[in-house]
C-alpha cells in the first residue's frame, strides 16, 4: 500500500490511539487491494471525509474493539473506463470483506471515481474542495491539479447539507421506540445521526455567515463566535445552539461511546433544531422574513422549484464562467431547465441500472428529482408530532404527492405510519439510486 503523502494528517481519529488507527488502516489496505485489481490503472486514491482529515468518528465494541460510526470517503483518480456492472462489483467485493473482516458489523464505504484528466475540472462544492487537504492512502499526490478555493465552495452545500439530514434522522426513527428498548447499536447508531445533525446545522449556518472552514473543531470556534451577531432571528429562537454545538462536536471527536438510556428524547431535540435552523437558511436564501407564526411545510411546497434553481445555479454559472460566457440571469433562466431535464435522465438511467426497471414518469418534470427527494425527507420530518405517536396529514400526502412518480410507495388511509414508512423508504431508495454513478460530477 502507498504511503500517505499528507503530512497534516498522521492519524485517521482526533484520538491518536494506535489501535484505532491499526484498524482503519486495515480498511485502506481492503480498498486499495481492491481497487487496484479491478481497475486498469489507476493514478492516486484519495480517502476524504473525516477520516481522511484525522478527525474519524468510531465506536467501541464490548470486546474492545473500534469501528468507524461514519462513512469512508474513497476518491478514485483515473482515466480507465468504469463500467456501471464493474463499479457495482467492486463496490460489493469491498464492503463483503469489510464486513466479513469486521463479523458484520456494517461499515459503509462510498467510492467515487474522477477522471485524473479532469481534476482541473470539477465542481466547485465542499466535497471536491476537501479534496485538496485530504489523505493519498496509494499512488501519487495529485491534490495541487485542483484549483478550488474555500471561497468558491457555493452556499448550495449549506443548503443540501440540511435537506440530508432530515433524511439522516428519519432513517434511524421508527414509533415503536417510544415504548420498547432499544437495541445498542441501533440506539448507537442514532444517537450518531443525532450528534451529526448538531454538527450540520453548524456547517449550513456558517456556510450562510460566510465562515466556512473544513474542520469539525475549527468550525464550533467559529460558530460560537459570530451566531449571536450574525444569526439574531435563529438565536433569540435556539440560544443555547453554540453550546451544544460545542458538546456535540467534542462527543464526535473524542467519545467512542455512543447511545445514551433515552436516544429518542434527543432525536426530537436535534428534529427541532434543524426545523428552525433549516427554515432559517430557506427565508435567507428566498429573500423572506423569518416568520416562525407562518406555514414552514406550505413555504417548502410553494417554493419548490425556486429551491430546486438556487441550488443548481452556482453550478451553471461556475460552468459559463470556466468556458468564458457571462452568466446572465436571462441566459441563466432559459439553461435552468435543460439542467432538471439532464438530472431526470440521469436518474431514469440509474434506476434502470439499480432495479432494471426504467420509470419514464420523472422524464416530463420540470424539476430535478433530487429536489423532490430532498423535500420528502424534510416533510416526513415535519410530519411526526411532537409526542412521536401521530402523523400530520398534510405533509405525510405532499411527500407522498412528490415521491409517487419517483419510486413505488403506498399511501394507506387506515395506516399513517405503514404510509409514513413506506414513503420513507422510497425515498431512501431513490436517493441511493440518483447518488449511483460511478463518476464524480465534473464539467
Amino acid at each position: 500500500m502507498g504511503k500517505s503523502i499528507s503530512g497534516a494528517c498522521l492519524s485517521y481519529t482526533a484520538h491518536r490511539n494506535p489501535d484505532i488507527d491499526e484498524t482503519i488502516q486495515q480498511h485502506m489496505e481492503i480498498i486499495v487491494d481492491e481497487l487496484v485489481k479491478a481497475v486498469s490503472h489507476i493514478d492516486s486514491i484519495v480517502l476524504s471525509g473525516g477520516f481522511g482529515h484525522g478527525e474519524g468518528c468510531v465506536r467501541r465494541l464490548p470486546n474492545g474493539k473500534y469501528l468507524p460510526m461514519n462513512d469512508y470517503d474513497v476518491y478514485v483518480f483515473s482515466d480507465a473506463e468504469i463500467p456501471y456492472d464493474l463499479f457495482q462489483g467492486l463496490r460489493k467485493r469491498v464492503q463483503d470483506k469489510i464486513d466479513l473482516e469486521e463479523k458484520h458489523h456494517r461499515i459503509r464505504v462510498d467510492i467515487k471515481f474522477i477522471r485524473t484528466s479532469k481534476l482541473t475540472l470539477l465542481l466547485p462544492d465542499m466535497w471536491s474542495y476537501e479534496l485538496k487537504s485530504a489523505r493519498v492512502i496509494w499512488g501519487k499526490d495529485l491534490r495541487n491539479l485542483i484549483p478550488l478555493e474555500k471561497e468558491d465552495v457555493p452556499l448550495t452545500v449549506g443548503l443540501n447539507t440540511l435537506l440530508l439530514t432530515a433524511g439522516d434522522l428519519i432513517t434511524y426513527f421508527e414509533p415503536q421506540y417510544l415504548d420498547e428498548e432499544i437495541p445498542l447499536e441501533v440506539a448507537e447508531t442514532l444517537d450518531y445521526s443525532c450528534t451529526r445533525a448538531f454538527l450540520q446545522v453548524c456547517l449550513a449556518l456558517l456556510l450562510l455567515g460566510g465562515f466556512y472552514e473544513s474542520y469539525y473543531s475549527r468550525r464550533a470556534e467559529l460558530f460560537s463566535k459570530h451566531y449571536t451577531n450574525s444569526f439574531p432571528e435563529l438565536s433569540a429562537i435556539l440560544p443555547d445552539l453554540p453550546q451544544k454545538v460545542r458538546y456535540h462536536t467534542n462527543l464526535r471527536l473524542r467519545s467512542v461511546n455512543f447511545g445514551p438510556k433515552h436516544p429518542i428524547k434527543l432525536w426530537f431535540e436535534a428534529r427541532n433544531v434543524l426545523k428552525y435552523a433549516l427554515w432559517y437558511f430557506v427565508c435567507r436564501i428566498l429573500g423572506k422574513p423569518f416568520n416562525i407564526e407562518q406555514d414552514f411545510v406550505e413555504l417548502l411546497v410553494k417554493n419548490g422549484r425556486k429551491l430546486a434553481s438556487f441550488y443548481f445555479e452556482p453550478y451553471l454559472r461556475y460552468a459559463l464562467r470556466r468556458i468564458g460566457v457571462p452568466s446572465a440571469p436571462t441566459l441563466l433562466k432559459i439553461l435552468m431547465p435543460a439542467v432538471h431535464a439532464y438530472e431526470n435522465l440521469r436518474y431514469v438511467r440509474n434506476c434502470s441500472y439499480n432495479t432494471r426497471k426504467v420509470f419514464f414518469s420523472p422524464l416530463p418534470r420540470l424539476q430535478s428529482p433530487l429536489m423532490n427527494i430532498y423535500l420528502s425527507f424534510v416533510l416526513l420530518l415535519l410530519s411526526v408530532e411532537e409526542d412521536g405517536r401521530e402523523v400530520r396529514k398534510g405533509p405525510l400526502r405532499e411527500a407522498y404527492r412528490l415521491m409517487k412518480s419517483m419510486f413505488p410507495c403506498k399511501y394507506m388511509v387506515d395506516n399513517k405510519w405503514e404510509t409514513w414508512r413506506s414513503i420513507r423508504d422510497a425515498c431512501s431508495s431513490a436517493f441511493k439510486v440518483q447518488a449511483s454513478s460511478p463518476q464524480a460530477m465534473t464539467l
